[in-house]
């Protein structure tokens, strides 16, 4: 039937009853706790007793004869741990103290003003030793010759490459040195030439001026006609001939005319 589950041991009651119903909870929940014989509690090992989890377990051995193992359960309190602690003594590191402000500008201000000294009187010491060597006052020159590399040795940058070569070639003045001139193979020497010009953008550079004249000039003429004096590569001329060629208008009739520089045999370069 419907009403059997109501023959159990449970006690049912009526939901409109609040009050009593929270006054035997609240007597259930104050209800004293039962009584504990510890004769019928199994014996536990305290050895092997688990720690709870938020406390920390540690483990001292002293040195003594009679060693035992003891616990301590504690979260907070280190008084339990005997001995002194060591800590590692910390790395020497070396500091270095970076210069202030006002010594580091006026260390470089005297660097500025001594190398502007020194290329002050490097150019008058080239320009008197040039001097000396016009009125062929070779023992002055010499003289002036050495202070000038001691003074180019001081500076960096251009300027001191620059002084260099013109203290040598002073000095291949005054002592009379001419470089050794070593015999180069004209066909070699072509090739490097081809090579530099490739390297080089100042010659190309030239060239693309001067071959932008001569359209301009011969703009709209039907017949183009160069000579070429001291001809010897030729690499101006291809670029022209290209623009030519790309002419609006169709490409002119073009002429080059070579002409080779002298030659100590007497040969033709251009053949």
């Amino acid at each position: 039937d419907g009403i059997s589950h109501l023959s159990s041991d449970i006690v049912h009651y009526n939901p409109s009853d609040l009050s009593t119903w929270l006054e035997s909870m609240l007597s259930e929940l104050n209800a004293p706790p039962l009584s504990f014989d510890p004769s019928v509690a199994p014996s536990v090992n305290p050895q092997f007793i688990d720690a709870p989890e938020s406390s920390t377990v540690t483990t001292v051995d002293f040195p003594n004869s009679n060693r035992d193992r003891r616990i301590f359960s504690s979260d907070c309190d280190l008084r339990v741990i005997p001995g002194e602690i060591v800590y590692a003594e910390p790395e020497k590191k070396r500091m270095k103290l970076a210069p202030s402000a006002e010594s580091a500008e006026s260390a470089r201000s005297v660097v500025l003003v001594d190398s502007q000294e020194n290329g002050i009187r490097l150019v008058h010491a080239l320009m008197a030793c040039a001097d000396a060597v016009q009125q062929d006052n070779l023992k002055v020159a010499e003289a002036l010759v050495k202070q000038i590399r001691l003074l180019a040795a001081s500076q960096a940058g251009a300027m001191r490459k620059v002084a260099t070569f013109f203290a040598e070639a002073l000095a291949q003045r005054i002592y009379g040195l001419r470089p050794p001139e070593s015999p180069l193979d004209s066909s070699l020497s072509d090739i490097l030439q081809m090579h530099f010009y490739e390297a080089c953008p100042y010659l190309k550079f030239a060239h693309f001026t001067a071959n932008q004249a001569i359209l301009e000039a011969f703009a709209g003429k039907s017949r183009v006609h160069v000579i070429d004096f001291s001809m010897k590569q030729g690499l101006q001329w291809p670029a022209l001939m290209q623009a030519l060629a790309l002419r609006p208008g169709g490409p002119p009739a073009f002429r080059l005319t070579g002409i080779g520089p002298p030659q100590p045999d007497n040969t033709d370069p251009l053949q």
